[in-house]
């Protein structure tokens, strides 16, 4: 048996080492747990458990296909050479047309956080300026809070909350979301800690909570903001914290002893006794770790709720206590591959127009100067995660050449003119580095890849070959280069950030890329140097320079029920979702509170149409007393008709986020829908 070692690429706190267990006739017949990764320790989540029937599914695509005639699901097979050439043809028809590559338009999402991914953005950096999607639909807010706060905030080990007295997990699940995160909190209250659990509805993590407390959507900030104004009253704030390492105080308190605090009790939901209850357990329990969670950011006012549950972290004087602070995902990861891959080229790259990911129909149809005319999906299944997708199909649609990249067809893939085939973690090397437990690692080949796939840096390669056959010295993307020469070339760079002296170093398991942030008494945790609850730089972005109350947005009166798509451990957005026994408990049903169901005649099991002025779904009716009055919330990425439940999201922005990525987020949480009752039972 063959054992060779990964890290999962997943868009996952966990980042799992992981290790392939390969037969004779080089087939994968196992996937197991790296005991050596520190973090992980041995084990995976279901999703890493299937990866053997992921890798081996009978849907998967495993040769490239082309759909003639167009949007008609006729697919054919077709030779890698002939759709490299059907490709690179009208790239270089279309930089002849319009004088550059600004025409083809490169969507890359999270689906896979390898290095090698950045491989068709550095060969189109190679050629010239084209147009590139950019921002993050679910996380920018946040990093742009902190920002704002901390002029970037340092990577903390989320190990570290193991010796806190008091944990908030505001907004987090990572029973379903980051579950190996679970044993330290585990540990945590073993050791006498407490751990309160603060979101919308009781999870699956609450269950491993001493306390829940429920809050309203979007009244995240103003909870905040209700316990630090009681802690500014009973004066148990951090006056040596403030004094030696903050600046904006004075101006920040003022408002918040001014401030109606029914006002903040009414838009949080939480009663002033529990308000007083948690700034009361945050007083007396230093150490606190505080981890807000993503979902958090996904209202119009999310940058600002984090901005309040920043100030609160820092105001209680835990930024610095040990074994206290704030977790989230670092900063730093949104630029490392692009860090990584660009350290390894010596020739001229260029820069792209960038288009927002948050709104990407509309950006695509405002580039006029060329306009659009070619899109290259990859690691990203856009219509079924992004906003407004039933204009991005007839964005689409507009489009001469559309190209995926994927291993299933998605509903991306499916509208598209060319798939190829890409390999997955098992079939090629990468680099792959965590957001969460900051560790980098290598994945190791196990297999050769299945069927005709290739490596995202191969398609890239290849392609290159193909441009430089028909037009030769187009295309300065190194088309010869190795695996391992690539990972020779980034050696320079992991010296620096891994302290390592070579790259295979990191073949035995993953290494941390730097050392866990500094604790009490060195302001280097803040790059700004001190920690702003004043900032004018929040007035550029629209936002008070303070921390001050945003109310959430309001339901029209049309669509009374806000609409939430949350996570559950059996899937990652559309990941996975061909692997049957995952998707077993995962039903297409919309969950909601019985009283709702009462009043519309909706008994368990109904089909239920859900609508709004862009779009609907149909599901089953679940009926659910943990759920609020007017909120929906399902755990399916599709109804009973396989349609995407995003088509009822519209293109609806975070206040903050452009800062860091250059678009702000989505405000997925604030989607807004009505209901009615469809035939009964389900038929």
């Amino acid at each position: 048996m063959q054992i060779t070692k990964h890290i999962c690429p997943r868009d996952c706190y966990d980042t799992c080492g992981m290790i392939a267990h390969v037969d004779e006739y080089g087939r994968l017949v196992k996937v197991s747990g790296d005991p050596d990764h520190d973090y992980t320790q041995g084990k995976l989540c279901c999703k890493g458990y299937s990866y053997t029937q992921y890798v081996y599914h009978p849907q998967r695509v495993t040769f490239p296909m082309i759909q003639e005639p167009r949007f008609s699901g006729n697919w054919k097979r077709i030779s890698w050479d002939d759709a490299l050439e059907i490709v690179a043809r009208k790239m270089i028809e279309l930089k002849n047309r319009y004088g550059s590559l600004l025409p083809m338009a490169l969507v890359r999402g999270p689906g896979n956080y390898g290095v090698f991914t950045k491989s068709m953005e550095f060969l189109l950096r190679s050629i010239g300026p084209f147009t590139l999607a950019s921002g993050s639909l679910c996380i920018a807010a946040g990093w742009d809070a902190h920002l704002l706060d901390f002029g970037g905030v340092r990577y903390k080990n989320p190990t570290g909350m193991l010796n806190s007295n008091l944990l908030l997990l505001w907004g987090a699940n990572p029973a379903a979301t980051a579950i190996h995160q679970m044993a330290t909190i585990q540990k945590l209250r073993e050791h006498g800690g407490k751990v309160i659990l603060i979101d919308i509805i009781p999870t699956a993590t609450s269950l491993h909570c001493d306390e829940f407390i429920r809050v309203h959507p979007g009244g995240d900030g103003a909870l905040a903001l209700a316990i630090l104004r009681q802690m500014v009253i009973k004066n148990t704030v951090d006056y040596s914290f403030i004094k030696d390492h903050s600046v904006g105080w004075e101006a920040f308190s003022s408002w918040l002893l001014q401030v109606d605090p029914q006002e903040l009790i009414n838009v949080s939901g939480v009663d002033e006794h529990k308000v007083e209850m948690i700034a009361d357990q945050i007083a007396e329990s230093k150490p606190v770790s505080f981890w807000p969670g993503s979902g958090l950011q996904r209202y119009a006012n999310g940058g600002q709720n984090m901005r309040a549950i920043d100030a609160l972290v820092a105001a209680s004087g835990n930024l610095y206590s040990k074994g206290g602070g704030l977790y989230f995902q670092n900063i730093d990861f949104w630029k490392l591959n692009h860090e990584i891959f660009s350290s390894a080229f010596s020739t001229k790259l260029y820069d792209p127009r960038l288009v927002g990911l948050n709104a990407l129909a509309k950006e695509l149809g405002a580039c006029q100067n060329p306009p659009i005319k070619l899109m290259w999906f990859t690691s990203s299944n856009y219509l079924a995660r992004g906003t407004d997708i039933l204009s991005m199909k007839k964005r689409i649609a507009e489009m001469e050449l559309t190209i995926a990249v994927d291993h299933f067809l998605t509903s991306t893939a499916a509208v598209s003119d060319i798939v190829f085939p890409a390999t997955t973690c098992f079939e090629c090397q990468d680099l792959v580095a965590g957001y969460w437990h900051n560790k980098i690692g290598i994945n190791q080949q196990a297999i050769e890849p299945v069927g005709e796939c290739r490596s995202e840096l191969k398609i890239s390669q290849s392609l290159s070959q193909m441009i430089n056959h028909i037009e030769p010295g187009a295309c300065s993307f190194p088309e010869e280069r190795t695996s391992e020469e690539w990972f020779q070339s980034f050696t320079p760079w992991l010296k620096t950030n891994v302290e390592i002296s070579d790259y295979r170093e990191l073949l035995n398991g993953a290494l941390p890329l730097q050392p866990p942030a500094e604790e009490k008494g060195n302001s280097c945790n803040i790059a700004s140097g001190k920690y702003k609850f004043l900032t004018l730089e929040a007035l550029k972005q629209g936002c008070p320079e303070i921390p001050s109350l945003i109310n959430p947005m309001e339901p029209p009166s049309a669509y009374p029920y806000r609409f939430l798509v949350l996570h559950r451990a059996e899937h990652l957005n559309t990941q996975f979702s061909t692997v049957d026994w995952l998707q077993e408990n995962i039903l297409e049903e919309v969950c909601m509170n019985p009283s709702v169901a009462q009043r519309l005649g909706i008994e368990e099991g109904d089909t239920v149409v859900i609508y709004n002025e862009i779009g609907e779904i149909q599901m089953y009716s679940k009926l659910d007393k943990d759920v609020p009055s007017d909120i929906l919330i399902t755990y399916s990425w599709q109804d009973l008709f396989k349609k995407p439940v995003n088509v009822l999201t519209k293109v609806q922005e975070t206040d903050l986020g452009q800062s860091l990525t250059g678009f702000p987020g989505v405000a997925y949480h604030d989607t807004f829908v009505n209901l009615t009752r469809g035939k009964k039972g389900g038929g």
